[in-house]
């Protein structure tokens, strides 16, 4: 954006557009991740692999840091 040789209205949107989706996807992370301190998730199938039942939780904290 900082490359931008046009219009300064089209620079300060695109910037107010570019915060506006970093708040919200913030936002949303956060709801998400309230969610998931306060409700248990479902039990695992039986017929899951061992290997997919040691990573099931790890893997959401990792998209999470």
């Amino acid at each position: 954006m900082t490359n931008i040789k046009s219009a300064t209205f089209l620079k300060f949107e695109l910037y107010q557009a570019h915060k506006s989706l970093g708040m919200t996807i913030l936002t949303v992370s956060l709801l998400r991740l309230a969610w998931r301190l306060c409700h248990v998730p479902p039990p695992l199938p039986v017929s899951m692999p061992a290997w997919e039942k040691r990573l099931a939780p790890i893997i959401p904290w990792a998209l999470y840091t």
